[in-house]
């Protein structure tokens, strides 16, 4: 796929999972990275498409101030693969728990139905 429909593709996807999102949008990243010019207007447009996606900014601020954009946005591809935080927090909560959480991310619920033993209200769902 033309690194400009790629990007196309994941600007519209707004209906998609947020770890979706940034996932393309940093492997969409690494293709513009010989160019700044257009890095720079990926960057732009990814974050007017997915303004409320922390990890888009994040990619796109650690892709754009980076040496080597390329690699940079692979990184992040990979550190957020690996990104163990939603494990740990599904472990510090305290036994008999109750959560509240805003919006429901696919991510969390696999850490938190391992636990069984938490009660979780989901605040907002697609702004509903």
């Amino acid at each position: 796929m033309h690194p400009i429909e790629r990007l196309r593709f994941v600007a519209r996807a707004t209906s998609a999972p947020d770890e979706d999102v940034v996932s393309e949008a940093a492997a969409s990243l690494a293709s513009f990275a010989s160019d700044p010019t257009s890095l720079v207007t990926a960057c732009r447009r990814l974050i007017d498409r997915h303004p409320a996606n922390g990890p888009v900014w994040w990619v796109c601020a650690r892709t754009l101030l980076a040496a080597d954009p390329a690699d940079e946005a692979w990184r992040c591809h990979a550190e957020l693969d690996a990104d163990p935080t939603l494990d740990e927090l599904a472990h510090a909560l305290p036994d008999g728990g109750r959560v509240a959480v805003v919006g429901w991310p696919e991510r969390l619920g696999a850490p938190l139905s391992r636990r069984g033993d938490l009660e979780v209200r989901v605040v907002d769902v697609d702004g509903d």
